[in-house]
C-alpha cells in the first residue's frame, strides 16, 4: 500500500479515477468544460445535475480551467493498492479539504463582518461502478444586514440549515454524502444526502441547490436521446422547532424529470413532483407507497388520493443556436383555472411562474469569456399550500429560487477567465413583495395560502414592495485548481428601495475560500 500526494494531469485522470462521482454543484467551476458540452455536436443533458464523471466519456478531456491546463477541479490524498499494474488505480479513495475566511467591510455603514469555515470530504470509488462520499464543514460567520431578516424568518442559513445565532452572527454544521452504483451504463442508482437542480440557468423554477441538503434516493436511466431522473426525498418544515430535530416536521416528495434532445439543437424537460406531509392530527401517513411507481403523473394518484397533497409540474426547455449562443427557459405551474386565466382578473390560486434566458461562450471570437442574461417572474403564492408542510421547500428555504413567490428578476452575468485569474461581474435586478403582519401576500411559502390578504387582483410585488439592485464584481487567483482554492477581492453595491426610503450598501470583500458549493446571497 503506499499513500502520497497527488495532482491529477488531466480530466482524463479524473474520467477513468473517479468514475462515479458526482460533480459539484459550484458555478465558479466548470466554464470550459460548460462550453464543450453545449457544443451543437454534443448531445449531453445538461439540464440535470449533478452530473456523474462517467457522463463525460462520450466527450473529449478538458480542464475546468482554461488557463490552467492539466489540472480538474479535484484532487487530494490520493491511495492506490500495490497490486494494481494498469495505470490508473481500479480503486482508492482521496481527501478534499473545505475552508473559507471571507472579510467583509461595509464602507456605507463604516462595519466589518469576519466569516470562516472548515471541513473536508472522503470520497471512495472504484472505478466506473461504484463510489461513496462523505462531507461536512462547520461555519461560523456574520451576514450582511440585508440577509438578517430572511435568515431570521426562516432560522435558515441560505442553503446551510438552520442558524444558530452566536455572539459573531449565525453559525451552522452541514453534512452530506451519498453512495453511487451504476449496473450498468444506462443505470445509475444513488442514496444519500445532498441536492439537485434541474435547469439550464443561474435559477431553477423547477429544483435547485438553493435549500439546505436532504435525504434522498435517486434512479437515473440515460438510453436513445433521453434522460429519465426518479427522485424519492425525505425533507423537514422547521415550523417553531427552535432547532430541535425532534420538533422537526416531516414530509415527503417524488419527483420526475425527463429531458430529450430531440434534435442536436433543441431539448424538452418535462417535470412533476408532489409533496405530503409524513403525519397530521388525523393520519400518520408516512411514506406514501401510491407515489413509488416511478412512471406515472401524480395529477390522477393525487386526485384518488382526495386532493389533499401539493402537486407541481414543469417544462424545461434549451435551444442551442450556434456552438456558441444559446437561449432557454422554463416554466413551473401549481394551480390555475383556465376561466380566472382567460378573465385576467388576478386570482389568487393562478400560481405560475416562467424563465427566459441566454447564453454565451466566448462570444464574438473572445475565448475564456462568457456571458448570460436571464429574466424569471414567479406570481404570488406559488410553492405554497394550505397546510405549510406540504410547501415546496426544506429547512427554511424555498427548494427553487431564493425568494420564493411574488417577484420578477433580471440577472446579467459575465465571467472571463486568463490563466489562474478569474474575473467575474453580476448585476441583478429585482422586484418583490413581503408580507405585512400575518397576513400573506404571497412571497413566502411558508405561509399557509389560508392567510392571503384577497382572492382577486393579485399582482407580483403586492404587498410590502421592494425594488432591490445588486452589483458585484470580483477578481479570483486561483491557488490550486485541485482544490478550487482560491483568493479574491471584490465589491458589492447593493440598493434597497421600499416606502420607507432607500437603503445602500457598499461592500469590499477578501477572502480565500475552497468551497465546492453555491449560496445564493446576491438578492
Amino acid at each position: 500500500m503506499k499513500i502520497r500526494i497527488t495532482i491529477a494531469f488531466n480530466l482524463l485522470v479524473f474520467i477513468q479515477l473517479f468514475g462515479q462521482e458526482n460533480i459539484p454543484l459550484a458555478n465558479e467551476i466548470g466554464n470550459s468544460w460548460m462550453e464543450h458540452l453545449n457544443k451543437l455536436d454534443v448531445g449531453f443533458h445538461t439540464s440535470v445535475r449533478p452530473y456523474l464523471a462517467t457522463e463525460f466519456n462520450t466527450t473529449r478531456p478538458f480542464s475546468c480551467f482554461s488557463g490552467t491546463k492539466n489540472h480538474y477541479w479535484n484532487a487530494g490524498l490520493q491511495w492506490k493498492p500495490n497490486d494494481s499494474d494498469s495505470t490508473f488505480p481500479t480503486h482508492g479513495f482521496y481527501v478534499q479539504p473545505h475552508f473559507r475566511a471571507i472579510l467583509q467591510s461595509d464602507i456605507a455603514n463604516d462595519t466589518s463582518y469576519f466569516g470562516r469555515g472548515l471541513g473536508a470530504g472522503i470520497t471512495y470509488t472504484n472505478r466506473n461502478k461504484f463510489a461513496a462520499n462523505f462531507s461536512f464543514v462547520t461555519d461560523n460567520s456574520p451576514y450582511p444586514e440585508y440577509l438578517r431578516p430572511s435568515i431570521s424568518a426562516g432560522n435558515a442559513i441560505p442553503g446551510m440549515g438552520y442558524a444558530h445565532p452566536t455572539n459573531e452572527g449565525y453559525a451552522f454544521t452541514a453534512f452530506s454524502g451519498y453512495a453511487s452504483w451504476s449496473p450498468h451504463k444506462i443505470f445509475n442508482f444513488q442514496a444519500g444526502s445532498g441536492k439537485h437542480f434541474f435547469g439550464d440557468g443561474y435559477r431553477s423554477l423547477l429544483i435547485s441547490d438553493n435549500a439546505y441538503n436532504y435525504p434522498y434516493l435517486r434512479m437515473s436511466a440515460t438510453f436513445w436521446q433521453i434522460k429519465y431522473v426518479v427522485l424519492y426525498s425525505m425533507m423537514n418544515d422547521l415550523g417553531a422547532s427552535q432547532g430541535d430535530p425532534k420538533q422537526f416536521r416531516r414530509k415527503y416528495a417524488t419527483t420526475h424529470f425527463l429531458n430529450w434532445n430531440i434534435s442536436r439543437r433543441f431539448s424538452l424537460g418535462i417535470f412533476e413532483t408532489v409533496v405530503w406531509q409524513a403525519k397530521d392530527s388525523l393520519l400518520n401517513r408516512q411514506f406514501d407507497v401510491n407515489y413509488l411507481n416511478p412512471f406515472v403523473f401524480f395529477r390522477p394518484v393525487e386526485y384518488a388520493q382526495g386532493s389533499a397533497d401539493n402537486v407541481l409540474m414543469g417544462l424545461n426547455a434549451k435551444l442551442k443556436i450556434t456552438d456558441h449562443y444559446q437561449i432557454y427557459g422554463q416554466f413551473i405551474l401549481d394551480e390555475f383555472l383556465l376561466n380566472e386565466m382567460r378573465a385576467d382578473s388576478g386570482w389568487w390560486a393562478n400560481k405560475y411562474g416562467y424563465q427566459l434566458g441566454a447564453k454565451s461562450f466566448s462570444p464574438f471570437g473572445l475565448k475564456n469569456l462568457y456571458l448570460q442574461t436571464e429574466y424569471n417572474f414567479v406570481r404570488p403564492f406559488t410553492y405554497s399550500h394550505r397546510s405549510v408542510v406540504q410547501n415546496w421547500g426544506h429547512m427554511g428555504s424555498p427548494l427553487a429560487h431564493p425568494y420564493g413567490a411574488n417577484f420578477r428578476e433580471w440577472i446579467n452575468i459575465g465571467r472571463f477567465t486568463y490563466k489562474r485569474f478569474q474575473f467575474e461581474e453580476t448585476f441583478l435586478w429585482t422586484i418583490y413583495g413581503l408580507d405585512t403582519g400575518s397576513v400573506s401576500w404571497g412571497g413566502d411559502p411558508f405561509k399557509s395560502y389560508s392567510q392571503r390578504a384577497r382572492n382577486y387582483h393579485n399582482h407580483v410585488g403586492q404587498g410590502q414592495r421592494n425594488e432591490v439592485l445588486f452589483h458585484q464584481f470580483r477578481i479570483s487567483w486561483i491557488v490550486s485548481p485541485t482544490w478550487n482554492a482560491r483568493v479574491f477581492i471584490g465589491h458589492q453595491y447593493r440598493k434597497q428601495q421600499t416606502d420607507l426610503g432607500i437603503h445602500e450598501t457598499h461592500m469590499l470583500v477578501f477572502g480565500l475560500s475552497s468551497w465546492l458549493w453555491n449560496q445564493y446571497i446576491d438578492r
